[in-house]
């Protein structure tokens, strides 16, 4: 899968944090104790972009599912008018979009 269109929108902001933490390193990094936040600062901003990259694309990729295949499905079922394959079909689109709810829930909590 490429890399979506908003991922890349979003570059700009990375570099410009990578790049504010390498000025402060820069500024700061003869301080040891400084230093260390700095780097702290550092690998906790990389680990949350990362994080945050793989949850964007699972989200785009499960946007993708919803749109390609399975509300192709759901309008079919509706027009040879069978609700129960509709109400299946519609479930599995609530697990989906509840699944990446708590996934966003529990990167919050860390």
């Amino acid at each position: 899968m490429d890399t979506p269109q908003f991922l890349l929108n979003l570059m700009p902001a990375v570099e410009k944090t990578e790049l504010l933490f390498h000025i402060s390193y820069l500024c700061l990094g003869k301080f040891p104790q400084l230093e260390r936040i700095i780097r702290a600062n550092a690998v906790e901003a990389q680990t949350v972009f990362f994080y945050s990259k793989a949850l964007l694309l699972q989200c785009a990729s499960t946007s993708c599912n919803l749109t390609e295949t399975l509300f192709p499905f759901l309008i079919k079922s509706l027009e040879t008018e069978n609700a129960l394959l509709a109400i299946s079909f519609l479930e599995k689109a609530r697990v989906w979009i509840q699944d990446m709810i708590h996934e966003v829930e529990d990167m919050v909590k860390e």
